[in-house]
C-alpha cells in the first residue's frame, strides 16, 4: 500500500512532465507542419520511452547524491512536491523543468531532516545548470552563424530538404535525452523489488497519456509565444540541448532539457539581423524557474517538518 502511493505520485508527475516538456521534444515539428498533431506526439513518446529504458538507470547515482535518507515517505513528498509545482506551471502555461523542482524539493527535505547530501555533486550540479545555459547559448550561436553561411552557397530547397529530415532525427534524439534524464530521475525515485517491468511499463503508460493530453497549451507557448522558428534554428537548438543533457545523464547530473533548449533558441536567434525571440516571454520564463525553485525547496522542507 505504501509503494502504491508513491508509484500513484510517479505516474502522475512522469504524465504531465510528458506534456508539459513534449513542445521542447518535437513542438517545432508540429508548428512547422513537417509532421502533424499526431506523428509528432507519437515520435515523442517513442523518444521518451526509449531513452527511458537504455539510459533511465543512470540517474540512480546523482539521485543517491542528493538522498542520501530515503523510505517510501519521504519519496512521497519529493514527488507530490514536484506533482504542485508543475500543476501550478501547466496551469500559467509555462514549460517547467522537472529536473530542477525534484532536486529542489530534495535539498529542501534534507535540511528538513538534517540529512548529509554529497555537497560536492550539489555544487556541480548547480554549476552545471548555470554554465549549460551559458554554453548552449554560446554554442547555438556560432553554429548558427557558420550554418547560415554555409547553407547560403547551397541550392535553398535542397537544404530544406535536408534541414527537415534533420530536424525530425534531432527531436527524437531531444525526447531520448528527456526521457534518460528527466523522465529517469522520476524513475529512480521509484521503488523497484524484483521485477521492475510494471514499474517500467507504468512509467510508459503514464508517458503515452501525458504526451496525447496534456501538450496542448504549452505547445501554443512554444510554437507562437517564444520566438518564431525556422528549421535552422529549431535543429541547431534542440541538438545542443540533446547533447548538454545526454553528457548530463552519463554523469548522473539531472538536467532540464526546457532549460537549456530556450537557452538554445535565443543563442541562435541571436545570430540573426533581424531578432524574432520575444524578450518578454523570455524573462517570464525564467521568472518562472526562479520562483518554482524556491517553491519547490520550501515544500519539500515544509512537508517533510510535517512527517
Amino acid at each position: 500500500m505504501q509503494n502504491l502511493i508513491v508509484y500513484l505520485l510517479a505516474f502522475l508527475v512522469i504524465a504531465l512532465v510528458s506534456g508539459n516538456n513534449l513542445p521542447a521534444c518535437t513542438g517545432s515539428l508540429i508548428n512547422s507542419n513537417i509532421v502533424s498533431k499526431r506523428k509528432g506526439i507519437l515520435l515523442t513518446i517513442l523518444g521518451y520511452s526509449l531513452g527511458l529504458m537504455a539510459e533511465g538507470n543512470l540517474l540512480g547515482t546523482g539521485l543517491l547524491s542528493l538522498m542520501p535518507v530515503n523510505n517510501y515517505l519521504l519519496s512521497s513528498i519529493v514527488l507530490f512536491t514536484a506533482l504542485i509545482v508543475f500543476l501550478f506551471a501547466h496551469k500559467t502555461k509555462v514549460p517547467q523543468s522537472l529536473s530542477m523542482t525534484m532536486a529542489m524539493a530534495i535539498l529542501g527535505l534534507d535540511i528538513a531532516i538534517g540529512a548529509n547530501p554529497d555537497l560536492t555533486f550539489v555544487a556541480v550540479m548547480v554549476l552545471a545548470w548555470i554554465l549549460s545555459s551559458v554554453f548552449a547559448i554560446l554554442l547555438s550561436y556560432a553554429t548558427m552563424r557558420y550554418s547560415y553561411n554555409m547553407m547560403k552557397e547551397k541550392n535553398i530547397w535542397t537544404s530544406i530538404k535536408y534541414m527537415k529530415l534533420l530536424l525530425i532525427v534531432v527531436s527524437f534524439f531531444t525526447a531520448f535525452t528527456l526521457g534518460a534524464n528527466t523522465i529517469g530521475f522520476v524513475y529512480a525515485l521509484m521503488p523497484h523489488q524484483g521485477n521492475a517491468a510494471y514499474v517500467l511499463a507504468l512509467a510508459i503508460i503514464g508517458i503515452i497519456i501525458g504526451s496525447f493530453f496534456l501538450s496542448r497549451r504549452e505547445l501554443a507557448l512554444m510554437g507562437n509565444g517564444i520566438v518564431a522558428m525556422r528549421y535552422l534554428n529549431s535543429t541547431i537548438s534542440q541538438a545542443v540541448s540533446a547533447i548538454f543533457v545526454e553528457i548530463a545523464t552519463i554523469f548522473s547530473i539531472p538536467l532540464s532539457n526546457t532549460q537549456i533548449y530556450v537557452s538554445s533558441i535565443y543563442g541562435s536567434t541571436i545570430s540573426y539581423k533581424m531578432h524574432f525571440a520575444q524578450g518578454k516571454t523570455m524573462i517570464a520564463i525564467i521568472r518562472s524557474w526562479i520562483f518554482l525553485a524556491i517553491l519547490a525547496m520550501v515544500l519539500g522542507y515544509a512537508f517533510a517538518l510535517l512527517i
